[in-house]
């Protein structure tokens, strides 16, 4: 992870911390949900901490991929969070693919794929 965006992270856990267990909070009602919202996209963006290799299958699912990086060149069939197939046709090797999808498919063709946690 980033230094600055790991700073920050550790911060913004701490403040959270805080507020939480304020007697303020409390009789407030609670925090709004703004916090976990800053930390969830700050996570979002940043680095992946547990790239994976990926076997193309019908049936393995996959939550939190921020993207893949495709090895060798190909078609990679995707299953997008709507449930919905596409294909996108002509995957050059090295290329990185911002996608966050739930399958890789079987009827991928490009090859040594890694995906970004």
């Amino acid at each position: 992870m980033i230094p600055e965006i790991e700073n920050i992270l550790g911060q913004l856990r701490g403040i959270y911390s805080a507020l939480s267990n304020h007697p303020i909070t409390s009789r407030v009602g609670g925090l709004s949900k703004v916090p976990e919202a800053i930390i969830a996209l700050l996570e979002e963006v940043s680095p992946s901490r547990d790239p994976i290799e990926v076997t193309p299958s019908d049936a393995t699912t996959y939550s939190g991929m921020k993207g893949f990086r495709v090895g060798g060149a190909g078609d990679v069939v995707i299953t997008k969070h709507d449930g919905t197939d596409i294909t996108i046709t002509g995957a050059v090797a090295g290329e990185h693919l911002p996608i966050n999808c739930l399958k890789i498919k079987a009827a991928t063709t490009a090859t040594n794929i890694i995906a970004y946690f």
